[in-house]
């Protein structure tokens, strides 16, 4: 099978889809009421958007070398403490910033540009014969679910890091896809997302019931109930993924815009910051309506910014090497 790059997603433009998303979910999620009614929604969303931007990174970086890795590693970690500082000058002014909040606990999602390169290097230092078969990718799979269950459940709370091995199952999903497979499933989207979304749904409409199925039959073991409760989780989010995959845009048009799709993930929580500051001196009540207005003036106002030579070098920071 021959793969036409144009019949695939063009990258970009999906990432900053899911950085405009992530900005609507923030939103969502700073009003109690709203967040209630529309709970369905945000559970989505936590599923599924930085899942699917740790996909992407493992996707788009499959054929690294290590010094493509060691060419990335200076930037990522620029990237993590200037936004990590930037982040800490807002937790001072709501009275939440310690050294140990600094230190361990990544804000706003900044852990990811460390955990990249983190994941990069386990795959680097993988044998061959491992990485490049079925059998050996589904025993890091399972593996790699194993730990990120437990780094959830014990581990979340002592360090904001435990995100890095949480979200390490959707990298080694990437693996498990080539060029021909996503064209192929982009080419049978008509069956395959009305099927998918079927099953997402009565799966969301029966997941309590489907847990506590599982901890009654399997009571003596809470810690395996759980996992495959976790497992099941993971799935649904998968399912999701590809969903979403299957109907991304091909189109090139918005590549501009699209490029500064790392500008709005990580300048997004400053913004918000300042405009919920303001709303609450200015004591306005804050509904849906309101809420989507203000993401959308998020998301134009960080790509207005990411635009600035000096803020732009920070999101994307180019360091020469010396020959």
């Amino acid at each position: 099978m021959q793969v036409n790059h144009s019949h695939l997603p063009h990258w970009q433009t999906l990432k900053l889809i899911l950085s405009s998303l992530i900005v609507f979910n923030f939103y969502l999620n700073i009003n109690s009421d709203v967040k209630y009614n529309y709970s369905i929604l945000i559970e989505i969303f936590d599923m599924v958007l930085i899942p699917m931007f740790v996909f992407l990174a493992a996707y788009t970086s499959k054929g690294i070398s290590w010094n493509n890795w060691r060419a990335h590693l200076a930037p990522a970690f620029i990237i993590y403490f200037t936004f990590q500082t930037v982040s800490a000058i807002t937790l001072y002014f709501t009275n939440n910033l310690s050294l140990k909040e600094y230190i361990l606990f990544p804000q706003n999602g900044v852990w990811f540009f460390l955990a990249v390169p983190i994941w990069q290097s386990i795959f680097l230092f993988m044998p061959s014969m491992m990485k490049n078969k079925v059998i050996g990718i589904l025993t890091i799979l399972f593996f790699s679910i194993v730990m990120a269950y437990i780094s959830v459940e014990y581990w979340s709370d002592i360090t904001g890091f435990s995100s890095i091995i949480q979200y390490f199952p959707f990298f080694v999903m990437a693996y498990f896809f080539d060029d021909k497979k996503i064209v192929w499933m982009r080419q049978k989207a008509f069956y395959l997302v009305p099927i998918i979304s079927i099953l997402v749904a009565m799966y969301l409409a029966l997941q309590e019931k489907i847990k506590l199925e599982l901890i009654q039959a399997l009571y003596i073991n809470t810690f395996i109930s759980y996992l495959l409760i976790y497992i099941l989780s993971f799935i649904t989010s998968v399912f999701i993924s590809i969903a979403i995959i299957c109907i991304s845009s091909s189109s090139e048009r918005f590549v501009k815009v699209s490029n500064n799709a790392l500008g709005v993930y990580l300048i997004h929580p400053t913004i918000c910051f300042l405009l919920l500051t303001g709303l609450n001196w200015l004591k306005l009540e804050i509904g849906l309506p309101l809420l989507i207005l203000l993401t959308f003036l998020t998301i134009f106002l960080a790509l207005y910014l990411a635009n600035n030579p000096i803020i732009h070098w920070f999101l994307n920071p180019q360091i020469r090497s010396k020959r």
